[in-house]
């Protein structure tokens, strides 16, 4: 009878091992995976507030720093054009595009409220491309402005 209680006790064991070991990857394997996102380069909208013909984003750059910041900013412009942030997808169906949008950029999550942003981007649409109805036509079609200075679009014209 004592061998059986030792038996059982070692499967015991061994099972709550496996447990808590499994239940100590899956948490790793979580924060493994924000954290490569917080250090993907990759910019994704935290919030996002629109108001008649103006929109305001907050955008982080999950990265240390932006070291080209035309780029950045185009990179960003697109992902706004094309609805393809990862976190936020923009409903355009009753208040159309707008006219302005201002985007304020920190480079991690945690910066938000704790500093100033690092950078602002502002995008706006004439009325003629806020009225294109595919993606395709308005692609390229806005100006970008980084802290207030205008920086070429897309096609490098300014």
């Amino acid at each position: 009878m004592t061998k059986r209680n030792k038996m059982k006790t070692k499967i015991l064991t061994v099972l709550c091992a496996a447990a808590v070991l499994t239940v100590f990857w899956l948490a790793c394997s979580e924060k493994a995976e924000q954290w490569l996102w917080e250090r993907s380069g990759i910019p994704d909208v935290v919030s996002s507030t629109c108001d008649g013909s103006e929109c305001r984003l907050t955008v982080v750059a999950n990265s240390g720093c932006i070291e080209d910041r035309e780029g950045f900013a185009r990179e960003v412009a697109l992902k706004y054009r094309e609805n393809s942030f990862r976190s936020v997808r923009f409903s355009r169906d009753t208040g159309g595009q707008p006219s302005i949008v201002d985007i304020a950029v920190y480079l991690k999550k945690k910066d938000i409220g704790k500093t100033d942003p690092v950078m602002r981007i502002c995008l706006e649409f004439s009325e003629t491309e806020r009225t294109y109805e595919s993606r395709e036509d308005a692609a390229g079609e806005c100006r970008i402005y980084i802290d207030d200075n205008r920086i070429g679009n897309d096609r490098g014209e300014d």
